[in-house]
């Protein structure tokens, strides 16, 4: 009786649990990524996104500050401070929507006061 009840237990919790992680982990997978950034951060950051295996390779692109227009189709902006942080303003306008995700990558405390009012 016992193992019937935990049985019943694990089940229910995986057809509870499963559709939902499988379709939150479709979802970033589909997602394309614009790094912001220069030539040897997006490196290092690609890499650690591979890694991952969240995001396909093909999804994650390299968006020079020269021209930042060309990311407005992607649905995650990831923005490294150290390299792009005097472009942010620009970068911020460049999302075709407020749905569009912005991660900053920066060391602690490397975001002045004012940029984060």
């Amino acid at each position: 009786m016992v193992f019937l009840v935990f049985l019943y237990k694990v089940v229910c919790w995986t057809f509870g649990i499963t559709p939902v992680v499988f379709r939150l982990g479709i979802a970033l997978w589909k997602r394309r990524v614009a790094i912001f950034g220069s030539v040897e951060v997006f490196g290092s950051i690609k890499d650690s996104l591979l890694d991952s295996k969240i995001f396909k390779e093909q999804n994650i692109l390299h968006i020079s500050l020269d021209n930042v227009d060309k990311a407005k189709d992607e649905t995650i902006f990831l923005v490294d401070w150290e390299t792009s942080g005097d472009k942010i303003e620009q970068i911020f306008s460049a999302r075709k929507n407020h749905q569009t995700a912005v991660v900053i990558y920066a060391k602690p405390a490397s975001i002045p006061q004012d940029k984060n009012e």
